[in-house]
């Protein structure tokens, strides 16, 4: 189904690999067999095969799933679309191209490989019917049992296929015989259980194959069970010297195979020395290509991802076999928050203790890790702790490798041998509460380096983000590399050794050399070979070069390796390329046995940058991504390249007024019913029956225009201001067979009224296909300026510091004007406008003075925008606190205090969560400063299902299932100082709900504020903040000084010390907050203010970096 997304209007996964080829094919076609039968999908892929063979002409993308859509986009430029075709229209598009037909029994499975096999060997369709072509083979009947079929096929086949191409796939899988057809590969469904006939004749297969053959596909789980199925497989092709690429049912490979390499240099964010315990996390999984092509872009579009250091196992086959995807993946993970390992256990799966070929397949490993700039290894074997070592010892020599991970289950301990960094992992990821709790049980038993295998199918990147939020500052997260690095060395160092980390003269670095591949100035696309010499008594255990461009947040660095001895001993590294001009700063950094450490001066590089079309991107870099160098907006959609997170890809920013209502979740919004039915994800009508929706508007805002926006195939759409009077909007075409998006603007004067109404009707099309909606919501309209919510500056506004207020804004029409709306507790609405930043595309402007913000305010705002051929969108509406809290107000916001058995939830950007029937949520623990009585407020979407709220275990109130979207007040209790449990749980069915369906909630509000009354449907989340506002860090002061701070939150008072001695200056308790401190008559010198920041119990308030370093110069 093709839906509404944040992003774009068309399937997130698209934007995945959107437009990477180099070259578009002649004609793309979609045929949707998602519905379709094995037959049907047998004859589409082995098309779709046939017509990859030449590349220049028609291809055909299989959706079998909702993440094939990528598959369309690695062949489309921006802003494409596929010619959609149904199985039976592909097949008359292409029957005269066609040498024939190869028929396989439907009543003996085993001969569809034998047929697919003939299919590749003879350019024909594979199929079990006539389609009136010439008939090439006919297997009908032919062999007696399967193991006649195979004998006869290895013998009579196997020399007329392509040499070295074998795949095993499942007789029920259609997936990967496209690319099998396409190679013209040997395909069987054998057993390589030991002892039996089928796997003599695999090894026969395998015979006539050089050494290290890779096999694509995945065995069929036999009557021992799937896993020992894979087991006597892997044992098999490791037994000969060859080697599995598990592939499963991953479809379009034929159409995959283009798009070249992108330029490679993974990027490790530096990370100061601590002495707290460091933890990584590696997503698991990665070593089928079918996870890689599905699963995998669903956690790549995960909010939190790239927001987190977060390792990826990633079979270095997917280079080789869907370089599109590989490439889009590489382009994505730029900005060095994402890293890639090789998945176990190599470019295929194989026993490493146990592998035939092994000194031939780690040359492989070694050559596919560089291509891929993969640093480590993951490894799971069930080898004995001798032959495992023996691995090691090979994989040591191994140069593209930092360091190895050893699954649980691998018989290898963590420790450095010769040099070489194995590590075992700790904890094993399946969900954040487990998690969380088995990384404090290893950080109680005082483990120090904690690597965390998260399970891909249980957990998404927001899930880890929740794990490393509860984490707090216990714990420091690293990249893999970086994780690697710190074990070799031997650190997370106590604490006692961290202050012992101190500069030294007693190491010297000298000589820094940079070597720009024989140029006399560097390149942006070329890598930098970087150098220096290292002196010390001690021996040297790290040598780094930390380095970071003018467009970079953050420093990034690379291990340096030592090479040669004595005088002629130096220290070698390659930055990536920078692919974007301007100054890079570069410094060496060294520490030895002694925890010493040593710093070079930065060594200043001027990369030089051509940027032809002016759009903040240099040539270089517009050829790594693939957009025009010529064109500032290569995909349209009114976003510079430079400004575009996903520059091939047309994105369109919907602002969502009501959040998507989803089958079978839409209880509480449909007002009539004569005759529908709720399945998996859809309502459905036929024949003489409809519904109708009742949608609320109230989250439009003022002024605003509106549409309504459905995902629907075969209904008749009717829209009604008041129920009763009706505009038919939509009616279908026979043609139309497949769900589309509707987006209708609203009349404006229906928006005056509370609801819009919407009747779905059965289109009568066809009998034995009804009407059925999949999402409807009420949106910013479709051809309209994309207005992202606009965020204030500090994001938590105080007093004492001006708020900023931000918003990108873009259209391909160009903007006209962008104005500002805000309201103070709901009051009057202000409007400024807002002027562009920068040609950023952001519009920013300052809050003015009056009127004038007081600390417990809440600040409501909306951005407006208006193109230059007029058409106007306003973002959704927000909320946010302004200063400190007039009583205890605590806020839960799903997302980060909430998770437990509650999944992602829509509609709130990654700060809701949901659940289906019986989910309890983990019970969080807050802390109170206040004895008082609280409100309990709950912002949520019951959608068919009651939510409840416990504090210490007694039910506060509930929200029924059949409530509206909004802030509900639960209830009213007692709560001493001291921590208390908060629980929220989705209950189960009650009614007439259906099943499946799920509850959505966003925040739970616990205030002893009686007059706070949180805006409607909006998010109020409170943080404690503290801000110095003067003076600045290193000022010279003389006379009498103003020193000036605020704070956000349950701050209550704040003190503020100067100097060793920390003379105390005085408290106070509402902010702005200032103090005067007469320097005169003490020396002058360096003095470092402090500041206490406490709450209503006078307990601190961890807030760091709350001290100043001064210079006093009367």
């Amino acid at each position: 189904m093709i839906g509404l997304v944040r992003r774009g209007l068309v399937p997130a996964v698209i934007a995945v690999t959107a437009g990477l080829l180099p070259a578009a094919a002649a004609e793309v076609y979609s045929v949707d067999l998602r519905a379709a039968d094995s037959t049907t999908r047998l004859e589409v892929v082995s098309l779709q095969g046939l017509l990859a063979r030449r590349p220049d002409g028609p291809q055909v993308v299989a959706i079998m799933r909702d993440s094939d859509w990528a598959a369309a986009g690695a062949l489309l430029g921006a802003d494409q679309e596929p010619s959609r075709l149904t199985p039976d229209q592909l097949i008359q598009t292409v029957k005269g191209k066609l040498a024939g037909q190869v028929i396989y029994d439907p009543d003996q499975p085993f001969t569809i490989g034998i047929a697919t096999t003939l299919a590749g060997v003879h350019g024909g369709v594979l199929t079990a019917r006539d389609l009136g072509v010439p008939t090439l083979e006919d297997l009908r009947g032919r062999f007696a049992d399967r193991g006649q079929a195979y004998r006869w096929a290895v013998g009579a086949l196997a020399q007329r296929c392509a040499a070295g191409k074998i795949a095993l796939i499942d007789d029920g899988v259609a997936g990967p015989r496209d690319w099998a057809i396409r190679e013209r590969a040997f395909v069987c469904d054998l057993d390589a259980a030991p002892g039996s006939e089928e796997r003599d004749l695999l090894l026969r297969l395998l015979a006539a194959s050089p050494l290290n053959t890779p096999v694509l596909g995945w065995p069929s789980a036999r009557a021992g069970g799937a896993a020992t199925a894979v087991s006597n497989l892997v044992t098999a092709l490791a037994g000969r010297g060859d080697y599995l690429v598990p592939c499963g049912d991953a479809a379009n490979l034929s159409v995959m195979a283009g798009g070249g390499e992108a330029p490679r240099g993974q990027r490790v964010h530096y990370i100061e020395p601590s002495d707290r315990p460091v933890v990584t996390f590696i997503m698991l999984g990665g070593e089928r290509l079918d996870y890689a092509l599905g699963r995998m872009r669903e956690l790549w579009a995960d909010s939190a991802r790239g927001s987190i250091p977060l390792g990826w196992a990633l079979s270095p086959s997917l280079f080789e076999y869907a370089p599109s995807a590989a490439v889009a993946y590489s382009v994505g993970a730029r900005f060095g928050d994402d890293e890639w390992l090789v998945s176990p256990n190599g470019p295929g799966f194989t026993w490493l203790s146990a592998q035939a070929g092994l000194t031939k397949y780690l040359a492989g490993l070694e050559a596919a890790a560089r291509r891929g700039d993969m640093t480590a290894l993951v490894i799971s074997d069930p080898g004995t702790a001798q032959q495992l070592g023996e691995v090691v010892s090979q994989l040591a020599g191994v140069t593209a490798l930092q360091g190895v991970f050893a699954l649980q289950g691998t018989e290898i301990a963590s420790g450095v041998h010769n040099g070489f960094p194995v590590v075992a992992e700790s904890v094993r990821a399946r969900s954040v509460e487990q998690t969380v709790s088995d990384i404090q049980a290893r950080l109680r038993d005082r483990q120090r380096l904690i690597a965390v295998g998260v399970e891909a199918g249980a957990m998404s990147p927001n899930d880890i983000a929740s794990v490393i939020e509860e984490l707090g500052d216990l714990v420091v997260i690293a990249q893999p590399s970086q994780f690697l690095r710190l074990f070799k060395v031997g650190v997370p160092m106590s604490r006692a050794g961290v202050k012992a980390l101190k500069k030294t003269d007693e190491i010297a670095i000298s000589d820094i050399k940079f070597d720009f591949g024989g140029a006399e100035q560097p390149s942006d696309s070329m890598p930098i070979e970087v150098s220096a010499s290292v002196r010390s008594s001690e021996p040297i255990l790290l040598a780094e070069a930390v380095y970071a461009g003018e467009r970079d947040q953050m420093p990034f660095s690379i291990t340096l390796r030592e090479q040669g001895e004595g005088e002629q001993r130096r220290f070698l590294g390659r930055l990536p390329a920078t692919l974007r001009g301007g100054e890079l700063g570069v410094k060496i950094r060294a520490v030895d046995a002694k925890f010493r450490v040593a710093w070079s001066p930065v060594e200043t590089l001027e990369v030089p940058m051509v940027d032809a079309d002016d759009d903040g991107l240099s040539d270089t870099e517009e050829g790594y991504l693939r957009t025009d160098p010529s064109k500032a907006d290569t995909d349209g959609d009114g976003l510079l390249d430079a400004n575009d997170p996903q520059p091939r890809a047309h994105d369109q920013w919907v602002n969502y007024y009501l959040d998507p209502v989803l089958p079978p979740s839409d209880g509480p919004f449909v007002s009539a019913d004569e005759g529908s039915t709720v399945g998996e994800d859809f309502r459905a009508v036929s024949g003489d029956g409809s519904w109708v929706y009742r949608l609320p508007l109230s989250g439009v805002p003022p002024g605003a225009p509106a549409a309504v926006a459905i995902v629907a195939e075969g209904a008749v759409v009717s829209t009604s201001p008041d129920g009763t009077t009706w505009t038919e909007i939509h009616r279908p075409e026979p043609a139309d067979t497949s769900a589309n998006l509707l987006v209708r603007e609203l009349p404006t004067e229906w928006l005056a009224g509370a609801a819009v109404f919407v009747r779905i009707a059965d289109a009568a099309l066809d009998d034995d296909r009804p009407a059925r909606v999949f999402e409807v919501s009420v949106t910013s309209p479709l051809e309209a300026p994309s207005v992202l919510m606009p965020v204030p500056a500090p994001a938590f506004p105080v007093l004492g510091i001006t708020t900023r207020m931000s918003a990108k804004v873009y259209s391909p029409d160009g903007i006209a004007e962008v104005r500002l709306h805000y309201q103070i507790n709901g009051g009057e609405t202000y409007t400024i406008e807002i002027t562009e930043v920068e040609r950023s595309q952001v519009y920013a402007a300052d809050l003015p003075d009056q009127p004038r913000l007081a600390n417990g305010d809440v600040l409501l705002y909306w951005a407006e925008a208006k193109d230059k051929k007029d058409r106007v969108a306003v973002s959704a509406r927000a909320a946010v606190p302004v200063g400190i809290t007039r009583a205890e107000t605590i806020s839960l916001v799903a997302g980060g205090d909430f998770r437990g058995n509650w999944g992602p939830g829509g509609g709130y950007e990654g700060a809701s969560s949901s659940a289906g029937a019986g989910a309890v949520d983990r019970a969080y623990i807050m802390e109170l400063a206040q004895k008082a009585i609280y409100n309990v407020w709950l912002l949520a979407a019951p959608r068919g299902r009651a939510i409840a709220v416990e504090v210490n275990r007694q039910r506060v109130g509930q929200v029924p299932a059949d409530a509206r979207d909004g802030w509900t007040l639960l209830g009213r209790v007692s709560l001493a100082r001291g921590k208390h449990q908060v629980k929220v749980t989705a209950l189960d069915d009650t009614g007439d709900n259906p099943a499946g369906a799920r509850a959505t909630y966003a925040e739970v509000l616990l205030t002893a504020d009686r007059g706070l009354k949180p805006p409607a449907n909006l998010l109020l989340p409170y943080r404690n903040t503290f801000t110095i506002i003067s003076p600045a860090e290193g000022a010279v002061l003389d006379g009498t000084a103003t020193i000036q701070a605020t704070a956000a939150g349950n701050v209550y008072y704040v003190e503020a010390f100067v100097g060793a001695n920390r003379v105390r200056l005085g408290a106070q308790r509402t902010p702005p907050y200032s103090w005067r401190w007469r320097t005169t008559g003490i020396p002058n010198g360096e003095y470092v203010i402090r500041f206490r920041v406490l709450n209503r119990r006078d307990d601190d308030i961890f807030i760091p970096g709350i001290d100043r370093t001064v210079k006093v110069e009367n």
